[in-house]
């Protein structure tokens, strides 16, 4: 169903868009970059996009005012859980498993409570989309979208823990991987 709650979702997605393009040539050179691992985290990714737009399957639940309210709430609290810990990160960030020169161990702002905030924000952002969509293929759409940020994120942190080895893995202790105080 196109409406106006879809038609939000989507500028927040276009933002987000914008302003990951716009800040993406300022970041640092790249030092070392993964290759298998990265490629594999994507292959979840672009098969659950493909699902999504290709399939719509059952619907699980139809859509309401109130769930369409719910879902712009959490589409935009997605965003700015992406922005926020996208403006942390600052030069730092790359959309590949990298390693940048001069790389400095991020722990602070959200970080400080999960360790891949932009990957638990997309998270929440497509918990938007399945909720204002309603039918399997968003919910597929999410568990490989997650099964790819988990993927992506244990590459990024073998990279982390070999620059930094003593720092990553005592940070690692006291922090959880996507979900704040859970996982």
């Amino acid at each position: 169903m196109y409406n106006v709650t879809t038609i939000f979702i989507e500028l927040c997605f276009i933002f987000l868009g914008v302003y990951w393009l716009v800040t993406s040539f300022s970041t640092k050179r790249t030092a070392e970059r993964a290759t298998w691992g990265d490629l594999m985290s994507r292959i979840p990714l672009i098969v659950g996009v493909l699902i999504f737009w290709l399939y719509l399957g059952p619907i699980m639940w139809h859509w309401s005012l109130v769930l369409g309210i719910v879902a712009d709430v959490v589409t935009f609290l997605g965003l700015l859980i992406m922005l926020s810990a996208r403006t942390t990160l600052g030069k730092n960030w790359s959309a590949r498993i990298v390693f940048k020169e001069n790389h400095e161990l991020v722990d602070k702002d959200l970080y400080k409570y999960v360790r891949h905030p932009i990957y638990t924000g997309a998270l929440v952002m497509i918990v938007g989309v399945m909720l204002n969509d309603g039918h399997l293929s968003s919910l597929i759409l999410f568990v490989l979208i997650f099964i790819g940020f988990w993927l992506k994120a244990r590459e990024e942190e073998k990279l982390l823990t070999k620059h930094f080895p003593q720092e990553y893995p005592a940070y690692k202790k006291r922090t959880k991987m996507l979900i704040p105080f859970i996982f």
